[in-house]
């Protein structure tokens, strides 16, 4: 059974749209068959929903702890099992579903990084890299 082995811990970065992991976080996942854990000193923005009013309304704002997991799989440079985007996004599904978001909620953030993803697509580092290509171009 897919889960998650604690909460999520995190410190907001001033000044940026980003939070750094404070305490490891780990997942089992049964599509992988394998655990997966996001070390301490990771940067995530968690899900990147678009600010749109109603699409924020719908999407922002939850699933964190699957949200890390997804952005940890996605970046270039941390340890964690290899797998291809589409493994990855099918993880997102299924670490979301340990969540009470409703299926609308799970299912519209899927498409959206199945449709979105692949302009991230291990093209940003995993620790300091997110923050300081945001700073670069603040």
């Amino acid at each position: 059974m897919p889960k998650f082995s604690g909460p999520l811990r995190v410190n907001h970065i001033p000044e940026s749209p980003f939070w750094e992991i404070a305490y490891p976080l780990s997942y089992t996942s049964d599509l992988l068959a394998d655990k997966i854990t996001v070390p301490k000193g990771f940067i995530t923005d968690f899900a990147s929903v678009p600010r749109l009013p109603f699409v924020y309304l719908m999407f922002g704002g939850t699933s964190h702890r699957a949200s890390v997991i997804h952005d940890a799989l996605y970046r270039k440079d941390i340890d964690v099992p290899e797998v291809d985007q589409k493994t990855a996004d099918a993880i997102f599904l299924e670490a979301m579903e340990t969540n009470d978001d409703g299926w609308i909620s799970r299912w519209g953030k899927w498409l959206g990084v199945r449709v979105g993803g692949c302009t991230s697509w291990k093209k940003k580092s995993g620790l300091r890299g997110p923050l300081e290509k945001w700073r670069a171009i603040k």
